[in-house]
């Protein structure tokens, strides 16, 4: 049997997300009584303790409160910070990694044939619960995902889990409909926890607030809510145990409080802090600065059926004309890299395509005129209110001034705007979107995707999303990715303007490890250590 590994293949198709709308307070979140696992409460009104920084106590803060803890029954992605101290996946991307997926769960994994895969689970490993994980509890959590997680279906539909075979306790056979390489690799990914699946019967609906049955290296002790929560390290972990025995999340949403917090020498750890707060947090004596690559992707959405904007001609022109190598570092104060393929950089098919639009200002007014638009026309960019975005349209307005055109800048809020670009009643806007594999992107750029806002068609562009997604060879999925991105570069719906990162502080006696997976969601605060 010839045994393969997966690739650095992503793990997240619809979990979608829209900066934009990240990092607020989660609706239902605040303002309700502390709780703890138990299901006590803290006296109404009581204010909560202070918490200092103190010897084996790490505190992080973090600029938004989850919901629950239970691995499939959140939509939020803040609920993944929670989720991730807690719960572990069958493995880990891991771009670092030669060899793509780092085991965790599954010691090891085999493909028979290109339409099943074997898992060897790693042996004694113990929940939370005290019951040691087997392969059932494996099938029941992939059953879980598939039938109340926040994923698609899409990402189900080819994996017959109803036929799961189980050889025996740690081995067990899955098998797809269809031969496919994304199946796999979202399966091996964070978004499919495994929990016991006595534990999670057994607190039914409860478990959100009582994860009990996870193999993660803390165990939930405390949860005040709208201030933190409290972990103490799990004994029992099968790996190597966190170095603090406890470890407090503070839920500081505003990003002044957060980088105040840092100032004050109140927690050892800040997530993503305002970049605006720069240059006086790299200034702290006893912090450093932690530059996290991010996911997102900030594009400029183009409505291709635009009266001006559906001819290529016009929008190449608007590219050429644009600066970003001065424009993208003025407007995110440093932050983030000017952006090349419509993949963004945690998709492990992204290429550099073979067109990458640089300012050339003779060749943007030679377009207009061969368009026959010489003398321009008026244009409406919508964005919503964002310095960051604010600032780049009064670039990009001052460049295609130009040629004649005039850049209308109007400021809306965001489900106003989604609105309007589901109607295909706009014709330019910015917006950060992202995904882990190149799958993720169907849904803006498939015909029929799900946020297609440029309002583009292109059978051909269709039909190498279904290529690739159904082929086993992975090698192979990426030729037929290489040329989608190629088209998009060539055909512009959305033209990618900046790839985003975070701001993070930490003492410096710490030791911060990046997140190779740029995958925000996945931060795991456990391995943090003293250098």
């Amino acid at each position: 049997m010839k045994k393969q590994v997966i690739k650095a293949l992503s793990l997240l198709v619809v979990v979608m997300f829209i900066v934009a709308g990240c990092g607020g307070q989660p609706a239902g979140s605040g303002g309700s009584a502390a709780t703890t696992p138990a299901g006590g409460t803290a006296p109404s009104g009581a204010a909560p303790a202070k918490v200092t920084v103190e010897d084996d106590t790490l505190i992080v803060a973090v600029d938004a409160e989850g919901v629950t803890f239970d691995p499939f029954g959140f939509a939020d992605l803040d609920s993944g910070f929670l989720v991730r101290q807690t719960h572990e996946p069958l493995a880990y991307l891991d771009g670092t990694n030669p060899e793509g997926n780092t085991p965790v769960l599954a010691e090891s994994w085999e493909y028979p044939d290109n339409q099943t895969i074997r898992l060897n689970l790693r042996k004694g490993v113990k929940f939370q619960n005290g019951e040691e994980m087997k392969a059932s509890d494996v099938v029941f959590s992939i059953k879980m995902s598939k039938t109340k997680g926040l994923v698609s279906p899409v990402n189900w539909q080819n994996l017959d889990v109803e036929n799961a075979k189980i050889i025996d306790d740690y081995t067990l056979e899955l098998k797809t409909y269809e031969p496919s390489s994304f199946t796999f690799a979202w399966l091996l990914s964070e978004m499919v926890s495994i929990v016991s699946e006595k534990a999670y019967t057994e607190q039914g609906e409860k478990y959100g607030r009582n994860p009990n049955g996870g193999t993660g290296p803390y165990i939930l002790t405390d949860w005040v809510a709208g201030d933190r929560v409290t972990f103490t390290r799990n004994e029992d972990y099968w790996g190597e145990k966190p170095q603090y025995k406890t470890m407090v999340l503070r839920f500081i949403v505003e990003g002044t409080a957060r980088t105040f917090a840092v100032e004050s020498g109140d927690v050892d750890v800040a997530y993503s802090c305002p970049t605006a707060d720069l240059n006086t947090l790299s200034n702290l004596e006893d912090y450093q600065v932690i530059r996290q690559k991010t996911s997102g992707v900030n594009y400029l959405f183009i409505n291709t059926q635009d009266q001006y904007l559906k001819d290529l001609r016009v929008r190449k022109a608007l590219s050429y004309a644009l600066d970003l190598e001065t424009m993208i570092p003025i407007a995110y104060n440093n932050m983030g890299t000017v952006a090349f393929s419509v993949f963004g950089p945690s998709a492990p098919q992204q290429i550099r395509p073979d067109i990458v639009y640089t300012k050339d200002i003779e060749k943007a007014k030679a377009l207009m005129k061969e368009a026959g638009y010489e003398n321009g026309f008026n244009l409406k960019i919508i964005i919503t209110d964002r310095a960051s975005r604010k600032t780049l349209c009064e670039m990009m307005k001052n460049a295609w001034a130009e040629l004649n055109i005039n850049l209308d800048i109007e400021v809306l809020e965001l489900s106003t705007i989604l609105d309007l670009t589901m109607k295909g009643d706009y014709q330019l806007t910015i917006m950060a979107e992202g995904g882990f594999h190149g799958e993720a992107w169907r849904a803006f750029l498939h015909s029929d995707g799900v946020n297609n806002y440029s309002q583009y068609r292109n059978a051909r562009v269709d039909e190498l999303f279904d290529l690739a997604v159904k082929t086993a060879d992975i090698h192979e999925g990426a030729k037929y990715y290489n040329e989608l991105q190629n088209i998009c570069a060539e055909e512009l719906p959305m033209l990618p303007m900046q790839y985003d990162e975070i701001l993070n502080v930490a003492r410096k006696d710490l030791f911060y490890s990046v997140d190779p997976t740029y995958n925000f969601m996945a931060a795991r605060f456990y391995y943090i250590r003293h250098n």
